[in-house]
């Protein structure tokens, strides 16, 4: 089928924090500027009335002219033909048609620039080009309020309604504080899809922790915790609708009460916002990864220097709960690794918009330091597939020692409790 056209969220999010400036548009009507040819408008017939105002209305047979929305393959068709459009524009606009591929998913753009310049005419080419395939990029919205006046002045002189800028925006699905400059996180939509007469079941469980969006993984100490109460039914083999007794439904309803009492989380939108110019010399990585009895997990921090401070700033974290054949400590401290060096690939993959310097790995665990670093081959072949695959997707890192108490990763791994700071 080749090759997805759509970038990952987790990727556009990654980027989205490196630009001093962030920029997010939106692309009105997007699926219905694009034409369906007329000798494929019968695969998308539908069944309607001839007169909604009739008692007794005809049913009659309808076509879609453009691409509906909800179909599955709308979304290639859109991604397809932006792409196909904007290709006439590389020779000349290189950079802008790819920053804006990259950091475009399917009709929500989320991108940036370092400067106010860079970012107006950023604006300038990417609505211009679009315009002429028939696209109208509206809804531009950014946290700097000089570059937000010049953009809404020149949307009321090409005769678009200036957009009522808000203290809150939605990002790609995270809410997004403009004044402030930071990324919102909470339990909110979540909850709703709680309500009183809900059945405890398993199913019900499953599609609570699988309805927590949190692509970058802020949530990941907290949803543990569900995801491990899950595992337990598994383990116990009830069945999907079953009633859960009341030993399990207590505890979802002291975990429940305890996410109802949850604040919300603020992190900085741009990684650097602590600085007040340019004056970053270096970008570090440093990924973490521990293991528990039932959990194994990494997270990653970008550590920034200047001339005179040294800072940090949460970049992702995953956690995975232990697999139902138990394996020792030492072999789930060697998955937290590899889970580490998945995770510390797409990130180096994705965060192309910061000059990453050197990337550092730690683990609290001696024997997965020994594994990795060491070049001979060990045996069994459970840790040295893992092995290989570990300097496979980190192949210039440094893996290195720290202590327990010490490691970050810890905490996800353990689980948190919400009442806990």
């Amino acid at each position: 089928t080749g090759p997805s056209l759509l970038p990952k969220i987790f990727d556009i999010l990654v980027r989205f924090r490196g630009y001093r400036i962030g920029l997010t548009s939106d692309v009105k009507s997007a699926f219905l500027n694009v034409r369906i040819q007329k000798s494929f408008r019968n695969f998308v017939r539908f069944l309607w009335i001839d007169d909604v105002t009739k008692r007794n209305p005809k049913i009659v047979e309808k076509r879609f002219t453009s691409v509906p929305f909800g179909v599955t393959n709308s979304p290639f068709c859109l991604s397809a033909t932006i792409v196909v459009h904007l290709e006439k524009y590389i020779k000349d606009y290189p950079d802008v048609v790819k920053k804006f591929l990259e950091d475009l998913y399917m009709d929500d753009s989320a991108t940036g620039c370092e400067t106010i310049q860079d970012a107006f005419e950023f604006y300038l080419r990417s609505k211009g080009m679009m315009k002429e395939g028939g696209f109208e990029l509206l809804k531009w919205t950014t946290n700097n309020e000089e570059l937000q006046k010049k953009i809404d002045e020149n949307e009321i002189l090409m005769g678009n309604e200036k957009v009522v800028t808000k203290k809150q925006t939605k990002v790609l699905g995270i809410n997004w504080d403009t004044k402030s400059d930071e990324l919102l996180f909470s339990f909110e939509n979540v909850l709703k899809l709680i309500g009183d007469d809900d059945p405890t079941t398993k199913r019900f469980i499953l599609h609570f922790v699988c309805s927590v969006f949190d692509p970058l993984g802020v949530f990941s100490p907290v949803v543990i915790t569900f995801k491990m109460l899950f595992q337990e039914l598994c383990m116990k083999k009830c069945s999907w609708d079953e009633e859960l007794d009341e030993a399990f439904k207590t505890r979802w309803r002291k975990m429940l009460l305890k996410l109802k009492s949850f604040e919300c989380i603020r992190i900085p939108r741009f990684y650097a916002k602590e600085t007040e110019s340019d004056d970053v010399t270096r970008f570090e990585l440093h990924g973490f990864a521990d293991a528990s009895q039932k959990v194994y997990a990494c997270v990653i921090y970008l550590k920034c220097i200047t001339a005179n401070q040294v800072f940090t700033q949460f970049l992702a974290s995953k956690t995975r709960v232990e697999p139902l054949n138990a394996k020792t400590i030492p072999r789930l401290e060697l998955l937290s690794c590899l889970l580490l060096s998945r995770l510390m690939k797409t990130v180096l993959e994705s965060l192309t918009n910061v000059a990453v310097g050197e990337s550092f790995c730690w683990t609290d665990s001696i024997d997965c330091k020994f594994w990795i670093n060491r070049t001979e081959k060990i045996r069994p072949k459970f840790i040295q597939n893992r092995v290989v695959e570990i300097r496979k997707n980190v192949p210039g890192v440094t893996w290195r020692h720290c202590p327990g108490k010490l490691n970050p990763a810890d905490i996800p791994s353990r689980g948190l409790g919400i009442s806990k700071p």
